[in-house]
């Protein structure tokens, strides 16, 4: 298992039930040896680690052992609330030449925005959105942790899904998270979905 194949499963396992936090350790020969979590008690230990298993083996067919994975609990006001920033508009202006984006993006108390354009071509006006939305959230944090990396179309399950990789910068490292959405409405709408699907877990760390 490769280093960006760790951080794929991590963001996984973080986005589970009660699941705040997730630190995974491999072998040199790359196979998962130690799965460190911490949670709320919204559910048992048991139940969290069936849960993981269950994700570890969907995404990579591996069936880990439940002695590899230790579980901190505590209770849930003793980890910081998460603002979930939420879609509150989109403006885009579509010429011959360029495609530009606004992006509008409501937290608890304010809007932020974020702007970007780019050639007139359906993968530059992904790449637009998602840059776009990652500038509404710099606008938000008043700082830029975040880049993109990657964005791609998929077809799984007789869906259309959306796939978005992202390099968050902290401490003098950088990250990468993942973001996915299906296109249920518009794919617009899913780009900016699976922007936020990967920041969003980690913004309660980068305002602290």
């Amino acid at each position: 298992m490769q280093p960006d194949d760790l951080t794929e499963l991590q963001n996984l396992i973080e986005k589970l039930d009660s699941v705040y936090s997730v630190k995974l350790t491999a072998d040199p020969d790359g196979n998962l040896c130690e799965i460190h979590v911490l949670s709320d008690k919204s559910k048992s230990p048991k139940q969290i680690s069936r849960d993981i298993q269950s994700a570890v083996a969907a995404r990579t067919g591996q069936d880990i052992e439940h002695r590899i994975i230790s579980i901190a609990q505590v209770d849930s006001d003793t980890i910081p609330k998460q603002e979930r920033l939420k879609i509150s508009g989109l403006e885009t202006t579509n010429t011959e030449g360029s495609f530009s984006a606004t992006v509008i993006l409501a937290g608890k108390a304010d809007e932020y925005r974020g702007q970007a354009s780019e050639v007139n071509a359906m993968v530059a006006r992904r790449k637009v959105l998602a840059i776009a939305s990652i500038n509404a959230i710099h606008d938000y944090l008043k700082s830029c942790p975040f880049s993109l990396s990657d964005i791609q179309k998929f077809h799984i399950a007789g869906s259309d899904e959306i796939n978005v990789a992202i390099h968050y910068y902290c401490n003098g490292s950088a990250r990468l998270l993942t973001g996915t959405a299906l296109i249920v409405d518009d794919e617009y709408s899913a780009v900016i979905k699976a922007t936020l699907d990967a920041v969003n877990r980690v913004i309660p760390v980068t305002l602290s």
